[in-house]
């Protein structure tokens, strides 16, 4: 399937999650013949994360975090897979059947996901309460002491990645602790090349200004790459071109129901499973078009989450490196006072409207 209509279709099927409101728990229970531990825990955080609001950099971590306990609980059971945690061990050959998997998986995800989501902790609690019980399973309770145990190095291991998560390194959970000043202000350009802060409305109607969301990201711990600088694009991006704003206009002049729909389901704002959450939503999707079992699903969604953790780190250092102007900034400067054909906004379809009010 070619990549685009993967993602269109992707975008469809998880859109029930995010257009029919804020996912939850409902569908997270074990059932004999349902979804493996793996998807039920990762629905659950998608979950946490929609209710909670969380932004895109910090669900990417807590993303990764759940999904590599989950991968060392299970990594006891399996002959090959090696530990990324250390203190970890394989479990006797008796204990590896699939119900001490989902057991040891339930409680490794429940240890990051109520260290991360402490609000969302009588949730996550009664989803454990359906979870198997050690009593009838066979190493039961050996595989609910290795789940804590995933969870407890997990959290050792990432507790001073730089993200800032305790607000040891600046006031307030997740804070920048860089420094970080915009050059320009929502009310005056200083260089038309770099980022501007915008003065938006809120979800409740209140005229916010813009805030760089974790600009110290780049300094997070990823869990592969080197740095976050080790796939920073180059050269340095100047100021836009007028084609390459010209082609955004045509762009949005274009636009239909269907298109804005995709538009607004890939921005995915805060009260949805964020951006990284659609791409846990899609893996999801890879896991019941291929019908994985327990095994397959932890490897994907171990995978698929630890990308997401270091594409975050990546683009948040390119993000910061170059502090570069947005086409909304862009395009509202340049074509200022000059009569456009562009997308009017929700309900009035394409107009000619002024520069400065291009969206």
């Amino acid at each position: 399937m070619q990549r685009r209509n993967f993602l269109t279709r992707s975008a469809a099927y998880t859109s029930v999650f995010t257009l029919a409101g804020t996912p939850t728990l409902a569908s997270a229970t074990f059932a004999s013949a349902g979804p493996s531990a793996v998807v039920v825990w990762n629905r659950a955080l998608l979950a946490a994360i929609a209710t909670t609001r969380t932004q895109a950099t910090v669900a990417a971590r807590a993303i990764s975090m759940v999904h590599e306990a989950i991968y060392n609980a299970w990594a006891s059971y399996d002959w090959i897979a090696a530990h990324t945690l250390s203190g970890m061990y394989k479990r006797p050959l008796w204990e590896r059947n699939n119900s001490a998997k989902s057991l040891a998986i339930a409680h490794a995800a429940h240890g990051v996901l109520t260290n991360l989501f402490p609000t969302q902790a009588a949730t996550l609690n009664a989803l454990l309460a359906t979870s198997p019980s050690a009593m009838f399973v066979a190493g039961g309770y050996a595989a609910a002491a290795t789940g804590q145990q995933a969870a407890s190095r997990l959290l050792q291991a990432r507790r001073y990645d730089g993200s800032n998560q305790f607000g040891d390194l600046a006031a307030g959970a997740y804070s920048d602790y860089t420094g970080y000043q915009s050059v320009n202000t929502p009310d005056q350009i200083v260089d038309i090349r770099r980022w501007q802060p915008l003065r938006l409305l809120d979800a409740a109607g209140n005229t916010v200004v813009q805030q760089f969301l974790t600009p110290h990201w780049h300094r997070v711990k990823p869990f592969a790459m080197s740095s976050g600088s080790s796939y920073r694009p180059g050269p340095a991006p100047g100021a836009p071109t007028m084609a390459e704003m010209t082609e955004l206009i045509d762009f949005s002049a274009a636009l239909d129901d269907r298109t804005k729909s995709l538009v607004d389901f890939w921005a995915a704002n805060p009260g949805s499973v964020s951006p990284p959450g659609q791409w846990m939503q899609i893996a999801e999707q890879v896991s019941v078009n291929d019908c994985n079992n327990i095994d397959q699903d932890v490897k994907i969604f171990f995978g698929a989450a630890q990308a997401v953790l270091d594409a975050s780190i990546a683009a948040w250092d390119a993000k910061r490196y170059y502090d570069t102007v947005r086409p909304l900034t862009a395009i509202r400067y340049y074509f200022f006072n000059q009569t456009i054909r562009s997308w009017a906004g929700t309900g009035l379809g394409t107009q000619d409207i002024l520069g400065q009010n291009w969206r």
